[in-house]
């Protein structure tokens, strides 16, 4: 039914991060990616970051370290505040910026990256995370349909990471989903729209967007995407 099926069908044969982190790699290379990375970061300052792959050159990952980038990130600062995914540039349209995260972008414009996107992923408790890609791409740009496809990819990417590391594990959320709130996911799933569900259902699209709801607060998830990624890799589609 959904496009992501081949991609959740290899996540789950990685049986480790590294395997995931090259899964990803592959897979967004494809659309003019040349790094990527994903990571948790704890809702306490004083807790280091999980990482979860680094798909970066070391060099990089080096002086990375050496300047604190991941303090100074402002791509760490929009993720904490952000459910929306974003991209490099619109980040840097942004007006205020600390001198630490302009030492961050003018780095990054010295190694020929040109733009960037990122997908946050929230959860209970403070818990959040950012998944992303780059691209020394000049030209490079993100139709709504490559958006769509590749925050898929991201959310489905970060809950094989969850599930390997067993991180906040909670089975009885599945048990509590209704059958008619994952008849609605899969529909989502297979890019209907609220209307175009409640008509194949025979019911409206409030009733759809009321189902929907509850399957994300179950899940603990904070919007659909990251909801259908979770029941492609359990399977569920």
């Amino acid at each position: 039914m959904s496009m992501i099926d081949p991609f959740a069908e290899a996540l789950l044969r990685c049986g480790n991060l590294a395997e995931v982190g090259a899964t990803f790699a592959a897979v967004v290379a494809k659309e003019g990616f040349v790094s990527s990375a994903a990571r948790a970061l704890s809702p306490s300052a004083g807790q280091p970051v999980q990482t979860f792959f680094l798909n970066w050159p070391e060099n990089w990952q080096m002086l990375s370290e050496k300047r604190q980038f991941t303090r100074k990130s402002p791509i760490f600062r929009a993720t904490r505040r952000r459910s929306s995914p974003f991209t490099w540039r619109e980040l840097q349209a942004e007006r205020r910026q600390s001198d630490g995260e302009k030492e961050v972008w003018r780095t990054v414009k010295e190694w020929g990256w040109t733009d960037g996107l990122v997908v946050p992923i929230h959860g209970p408790g403070g818990y959040f995370a950012a998944v992303g890609m780059s691209t020394r791409e000049r030209s490079f740009k993100v139709d709504q349909s490559k958006r769509m496809r590749l925050i898929m990819l991201a959310t489905a990417t970060h809950e094989r990471c969850r599930m390997l590391l067993d991180l906040d594990r909670s089975d009885d959320a599945w048990d509590m989903l209704t059958a008619r709130e994952l008849e609605c996911l899969r529909w989502v799933a297979d890019g209907q729209s609220d209307d175009a569900i409640g008509s194949i259902l025979a019911i409206s699209s409030e009733t759809v967007r009321f189902h929907l709801g509850n399957a994300r607060q179950k899940l603990g998830v904070r919007n659909r995407a990251q909801a259908v990624a979770q029941i492609c890799l359990r399977g569920l589609l």
